[in-house]
């Protein structure tokens, strides 16, 4: 009888922790589309993905769990399958948001940033080489980081940033495809999103992120926690592996996106 009554309040304190962690996910999400929403907030792009509902956002163990490396490796790749093999034509974002600690210091979210990034990495090193298009050095002015042989560009988000457009109360990682961006500049369209961007910082802050570079003008692995640098010459403690792929990349062309197919309840904004 004992057991019986034993197991119950088990199932009954896993349902409540789960039901809580659903609570903060929920209030994790409306925190993220509130921040990005906001009038001030600089980034054009990040605010397309918000109002046309076309990102993913997942709300994750700590950064500082075990378990956060591995989970967040799942969620990545069922967000690309969702893709069915092509790049969509819109700007979309994958956002992993982690439930702590949400007391780190800019320094230290970087630290467990790179952590989790090369956990990331060792998984899906196992599978999938890194992306063609790009450099797996983060030294490198191609460098980009790879997740199934797809490029992305990461902006790390945490509560202690020194920039106010990356101070968000959670740990947080939002993947974007790197492609997008070769496509905005194809197009002619990344000049001018660049510079709007650019202006809207300064407006907020007062000056522009240090470590923002044109591309090709320094590695972009500086830009990924929001971190500034002191050093010209610094780089993570991040270290590819050179395995054999066991699987293909899921885009046989990274560089080259084509209009593709969309996860459903996005809002077409034609």
């Amino acid at each position: 009888m004992e057991r019986g009554s034993d197991d119950a309040d088990h199932r009954r304190e896993m349902s409540d922790a789960a039901g809580i962690f659903d609570l903060q996910a929920a209030a994790a999400k409306a925190a993220f589309e509130a921040f990005v929403d906001h009038r001030q907030f600089p980034c054009l792009g990040a605010k397309s993905v918000v109002h046309r509902q076309a990102y993913e956002f997942c709300f994750l163990p700590p950064l500082d769990s075990d378990t956060a490396g591995a989970a967040l490796y799942e969620r990545l790749l069922a967000y690309l399958d969702e893709f069915d093999g092509e790049l969509p034509d819109k700007l979309w974002s994958f956002v992993a948001c982690f439930s702590g600690p949400r007391s780190l210091s800019e320094v230290a979210f970087e630290k467990l940033l790179w952590q989790r990034l090369q956990e990331l990495h060792a998984l899906d090193a196992r599978r999938f080489a890194w992306a063609e298009a790009v450099d797996s050095d983060p030294a490198s002015p191609d460098f980009a980081f790879s997740v199934a042989g797809v490029p992305f560009f990461l902006v790390g988000m945490s509560p202690a940033s020194s920039r106010l457009a990356r101070r968000f109360p959670w740990p947080a990682i939002a993947f974007n495809f790197h492609a997008q961006f070769s496509q905005l500049r194809e197009k002619g369209l990344w000049g001018t999103m660049q510079a709007a961007i650019r202006k809207r910082d300064v407006d907020l802050q007062g000056s522009i992120n240090p470590e923002l570079r044109d591309h090709g003008r320094g590695s972009q692995a500086r830009q990924y926690s929001g971190c500034p640098h002191a050093r010209g010459d610094w780089t993570p403690n991040f270290h590819p592996l050179d395995n054999d792929a066991l699987d293909a990349p899921r885009w046989a062309d990274n560089s080259r996106p084509s209009p593709g197919k969309r996860p459903p309840n996005a809002k077409d904004l034609n």
